[in-house]
């Protein structure tokens, strides 16, 4: 200690450290009439601050390479002042004090020793705060702190713990001060309580003589006698014999008094929940060995890991940042039990969701399980059949899903009913039934487009989330394989390790291809139904192409996602695992718009199919837009349906050709006019 210290135009010896240390008493701290050392005073205050200050140091403080994440071994010199901060304390005694007083007063400083040669750390001290007045400038910003009235600290010779402030920026607030009526209330009965029991308040009986000139000595004698005859335990229940004229009375408390000492309970609740500890903790046994669990693992959540977190930003801030700029640290919470996530509360919870239709992939990162990828059904979901509503019933039999799966079909004559229907509809159009023909093929248009778009929607749907699942995990992979920390500074590396565009764009292309082929080719299908003509169709190659060529462009917008997450986490000084993080939310992100890329590309490739045969047969000079007639509906499709009846190869109002040919998650439909 001893050091001299320029601050401004004066030498200051700083030469108060190792006598506060000592424990020598400040005059800041005078006891006042109330209560002035709770701490001390007061055994619910100090019971609290001992818990929490008890369990803060068992927590390990971890100091990494915020480059790489890497922690550093515990014998490396960093640790040195944290091991031991100065000559008179370990790391537990440490750290103990500077909860104990960041508890008891809402703040603690802790003072860096600097060496005179190089300005490196060689000790830390706490300081109480109470002792520490604010230096401002005129315009009222802090610029150092006052100690103890005399000597000034700068603002980088300290480390500020503090609680937040509403009425001042520069200083925490106290938890103390919220409950200072209640804390003297129950000083006060405390004396109280210690006066009545000390035999200098109310005695316990009375004796009186029934005579007036009875003298001191008689009464001494009087007094002596009794108590040697009846005070104690030893001479409880004894029979006791009175003069005459002797009278007994025995003194009770009244019941303003017996209410004032019962107070004390009220604010024994008040008290361990301003601090947050628990009343098991404190030793009042309220309930069963589990609920006991339960509120240390509050107190863990709520009280010692908040505090801790609080330090660990300080000192990331105040210390690390300013004289170790290539190190940060953090707490290891994983060492704390009650921190720990309850695993089989996470399984009930995952099994309850896979049977409401959740597949085993979605559930295993959900709940971080931390199993290997599954087999190829870890993507599947299964839903009971008992929750399909039971007018659809039939139909999912009937359907190629329940042939695929060797359910039994319910209609055999279904497709010949269907063709049937058809040959009537045509015999119809034939027959110069216009106008009842038009309204038969719009109804037929709605139906069979409906039930089209939402059967490729959902295989669409699967098929979207299996891949970006995939895609998540090829990313995170190539990411993980970083080995240099000086990379982790050039996003380009990064991304030039996590690229997508080329690798990505083939392996959706062969992964949808076949899938996209099925669905347009059932769309140039729809088109014959809807007419009621029985026409062979070719797969019409060029609109696979331009389907193909769009969905690549997911992909890229996926990259420009990603790229901005691993920019924002450079500046931000994240590590891997931090890039790993805002890679998940991007992908999380993306999982979340499945549904909507699915539905908006199952109706433009079927509409884009339809809208082609309806123009290359010949059949159709005329269209008419459809919209699903709810409050959904945008108001310049209202305003294409309105149109009513247009030319084949004219565009609506709104430039498209065909609903869904540039809108997202389009649920209109395209009606074919076959007369004019």
């Amino acid at each position: 200690m001893g050091i001299f210290k320029r601050f401004g135009n004066r030498f200051i010896k700083k030469d108060w450290g190792s006598e506060w240390l000592k424990g020598k008493e400040l005059n800041a701290l005078a006891q006042g009439e109330n209560l002035t050392y709770p701490a001390q005073n007061s055994y619910l205050v100090n019971r609290c601050v001992n818990i929490i200050s008890q369990n803060v140091p068992q927590v390990p403080l971890i100091i990494f390479n915020p480059k790489t994440g890497d922690p550093l071994l515990y014998d490396n010199p960093a640790y040195d002042i944290f091991n031991m901060p100065n000559e008179y304390m370990t790391y537990y005694d440490f750290w103990s004090r500077v909860s104990m007083l960041f508890t008891l007063y809402g703040e603690v400083f802790i003072y860096l020793e600097r060496n005179n040669t190089n300005s490196k750390v060689v000790g830390m001290q706490t300081i109480d705060p109470r002792i520490m007045k604010t230096m401002l400038d005129d315009d009222k910003k802090l610029t150092g702190w006052l100690f103890n009235g005399t000597m000034p600290i700068e603002l980088e010779e300290v480390i500020h713990i503090k609680n937040n402030n509403p009425y001042n920026p520069w200083r925490g607030l106290p938890v103390l001060s919220a409950i200072d009526i209640e804390l003297n209330s129950d000083y006060k009965a405390g004396k109280y309580q210690e006066a009545f029991y000390k035999n200098g308040a109310v005695p316990s009986v009375v004796i009186t003589t029934g005579e007036e000139e009875t003298t001191i000595a008689e009464m001494r004698k009087i007094k002596r006698l009794w108590e040697k005859e009846h005070k104690g335990s030893n001479n409880a229940h004894k029979t006791a014999v009175l003069r005459g004229g002797m009278e007994l009375e025995v003194i009770s408390l009244n019941q303003q008094e017996m209410d004032f000492i019962n107070s004390r309970k009220f604010t024994q609740e008040i008290v361990s929940s301003t601090f947050g500890v628990p009343r098991t903790m404190l030793g009042i046994s309220e309930g069963n060995r589990s609920i006991g669990d339960t509120e240390r693992k509050r107190f863990w959540k709520e009280t010692i890991k908040p505090q801790l977190i609080r330090q660990q930003h300080s000192l990331n801030r105040f210390y690390f940042m300013v004289y170790a700029p290539q190190l940060r640290c953090r707490f290891d919470f994983r060492k704390v039990d009650e921190l720990q996530k309850d695993f089989g509360d996470d399984v009930r919870a995952a099994k309850d969701l896979f049977q409401m239709g959740f597949s085993r992939d979605e559930l295993n990162y959900r709940f971080d399980l931390g199993f290997e990828e599954g087999p190829d059904w870890g993507a599947t979901t299964y839903v009971p059949l008992n929750l399909i509503p039971q007018d659809r019933y039939e139909d999912y039999l009937s359907s190629k899903a329940a042939t695929s799966i060797g359910l039994p079909i319910q209609d055999d004559n279904r497709a010949d009913k269907i063709a049937a229907e058809h040959m009537n509809d045509i015999e119809k159009f034939l027959n110069g039934d216009e106008e009842k023909e038009n309204k038969t093929v719009e109804h037929r248009a709605n139906n069979l487009f409906e039930e089209l778009q939402s059967g490729w929607e959902e295989k669409l749907s699967k098929k979207y989330k299996i891949y970006f699942y995939e895609q998540r995990k090829r990313v995170l992979k190539a990411l993980s394989k970083n080995e240099k920390a000086e990379e982790l500074l050039d996003e380009n590396i990064i991304m030039a390790q996590i690229t997508i565009l080329d690798s990505e764009n083939k392996r959706l292309t062969t992964m949808f291809s076949p899938i996209y082929e099925d669905m347009i080719l059932e769309g140039q299908e729809l088109a014959y139904q809807v007419l009621g003509v029985d026409r062979h169709v070719l797969l019409n190659k060029n609109l696979l192409i331009d389907r193909m060529n769009v969905i690549n462009g997911i992909n890229n917008t996926v990259y420009r996602q990603l790229k901005k997450s691993v920019v924002e986490g450079i500046l931000d000084g994240d590590n891997i695992a931090g890039i790993s993080r805002r890679i998940k939310d991007v992908y999380n992100k993306v999982g979340s718009r499945v549904t909507t890329i699915a539905r908006t590309e199952a109706s433009h490739s079927i509409n884009l199919a339809t809208w082609t045969e309806y123009k290359e047969s010949g059949l159709v000079p005329m269209k008419k837009w459809i919209t699903s007639q709810d409050e959904r509906v945008r108001e310049n499709h209202v305003a294409n349906a309105a149109q009513g009846e247009i030319p084949i190869d004219k565009s609506f109002q709104n430039g498209e050709m065909y609903p869904s040919q540039s809108s997202v998650n389009c649920r209109c439909r395209l009606t074919p006019i076959t007369s004019i």
